[in-house]
């Protein structure tokens, strides 16, 4: 769920690390709690390569398809007329899956980094989640959390 927030949330520090005073060392400290963070939790699972595997193996569960369930994401409502899984691979698949999502959040993901809000911020979140729901290789119905706090707080 966590991939879901993760481009909105790096679009809006980064954008606000580039409006300090001295960009370069802020960008640097925010590199620096990223990878420390991302080194603790992956800690346990390092000791072995399988481990790790294993773990990037249920985080991208590839081998179940383009869709989980026939959840009502772009895949699946594209199905009706173009068939997905007879036309192509998984590889390509993957890759129209990763390209359409970043496409899809990457214009709230800009406007972050150039200029940051908080009622950017929430914005940027809706889309990402939504890009994630409903391109992603495999949708899932987290980004209605998001959209449960989005509304919340408007």
């Amino acid at each position: 769920m966590s991939m879901y927030f993760a481009p909105a949330f790096f679009g809006h520090l980064l954008g606000k690390c580039l409006k300090r005073k001295y960009p370069i060392v802020e960008i640097m400290k925010l590199g620096f709690v990223v990878l420390g963070t991302f080194a603790l939790v992956w800690w346990p699972y390092l000791h072995s390569y399988e481990a790790a595997m294993q773990v990037i193996s249920r985080l991208a569960p590839f081998e179940r398809g383009i869709y989980e369930d026939y959840v009502a994401n772009f895949w699946c409502t594209t199905s009706v007329l173009i068939k997905w899984k007879r036309l192509y691979a998984i590889k390509p698949l993957k890759l129209m899956s990763l390209s359409a999502t970043i496409l899809a959040f990457l214009p709230s993901f800009i406007q972050q980094v150039k200029s940051p809000s908080n009622l950017g911020f929430l914005y940027s979140l809706l889309n990402s989640s939504f890009s994630f729901y409903l391109f992603s290789y495999q949708g899932m119905f987290y980004c209605w959390v998001d959209t449960l706090f989005f509304c919340k707080y408007m």
